[in-house]
């Protein structure tokens, strides 16, 4: 099982664009006030998946500075 670290949780809330209620559940879960459901932690999923695709792989396939961290 995967956990989510305070660095990484800046990291998300940073980049991502997240909806209103997923960014309030995600700053509570950072502030170690709240739990992420299993469909939250999903969307996150998805939604990294999505970045990664984006910005984490230059134009010869190699990971970037991003993709690679």
């Amino acid at each position: 099982m995967a956990t989510l670290r305070s660095s990484d949780a800046d990291y998300l809330l940073r980049v991502l664009p997240l909806s209103a209620d997923l960014r309030t559940r995600l700053e509570a879960f950072r502030k170690s006030e709240a739990s992420l459901a299993p469909a939250d932690r999903d969307r996150l999923r998805e939604l990294v998946g999505d970045r990664l695709v984006q910005v984490g792989f230059d134009e010869n396939y190699a990971p970037t500075p991003e993709g690679s961290d």
